[in-house]
Order: structure tokens, then C-alpha cells, then sequence
């Protein structure tokens, strides 16, 4: 969860006891891009919160980038989206990439009837 753009997308959602409640402050490595302390998970965090999607930037793949988002759905419970792109191509892309996964956020929340 700490390493993935769905992950982040739902750990935002969630207080920051609740965070390392569920998954710890310290965090195996998956890459060299991975945040291990949840100092870092907690920066990465606020920004999800502020902008409404997450970023997994090669933090659990090498050569895989990926955009995320989490609604919930009408009986509360989350639905986790997220769009994994080559590395090579992720930069380039990366506007539409979140400008498509936004609108379809926002289709969700209106077709659920719940609120972000």
C-alpha cells in the first residue's frame, strides 16, 4: 500500500495514526524509489490529499509508473483505480493520464451518489 499509486490513493483517505496503525512507519524497499519511513509516506500523503490522485513513481516497479484514486462507492466501501504506464513513456503522458483518471473519479462519485 505504501508503494503503489492504489495504495496511496486509500492510505490517503485515512488519518495518520490510522496509516501506522495499519502499515507501520518503516517500510521494506521495493526499488530505489520507494519510500521506506512514513516521514516520506507522509509528504507523498498530504499531496494526494491536496491534488486527489496518488503518484507511484518506480516506487514498487522498476520501469512502471502509475496514477491512482480511490472512491467510495454508495455502501462506503472503497474502490481503488489506478493506470500503470511504461516509465519510458509515463513523463509525456502524464497530464492526460490524471486529467482521464480524475473524470472518471468524478463519474464514480456522481454514480454512487457519495462524496470524495
Amino acid at each position: 500500500m505504501y508503494c503503489t499509486a492504489n495504495g496511496k490513493a486509500f492510505l490517503a483517505q485515512l488519518s495518520d495514526d490510522e496509516v501506522t496503525q495499519r502499515i507501520g512507519r518503516e517500510y521494506p524497499s521495493r526499488t530505489s524509489h520507494t519510500h521506506t519511513t512514513f516521514k516520506d509516506l507522509r509528504a507523498d500523503l498530504e499531496r494526494v490529499r491536496k491534488l486527489g490522485y496518488s503518484v507511484d513513481n518506480e516506487e514498487h516497479t522498476l520501469g512502471v509508473a502509475a496514477i491512482g484514486v480511490m472512491v467510495k462507492d454508495s455502501f462506503g466501501n472503497p474502490v481503488l483505480i489506478s493506470v500503470p504506464v511504461p516509465f519510458s513513456r509515463f513523463e509525456s503522458r502524464k497530464q492526460a493520464i490524471i486529467e482521464k483518471v480524475l473524470a472518471v473519479k468524478l463519474k464514480l462519485i456522481e454514480r454512487f451518489g457519495t462524496e470524495e
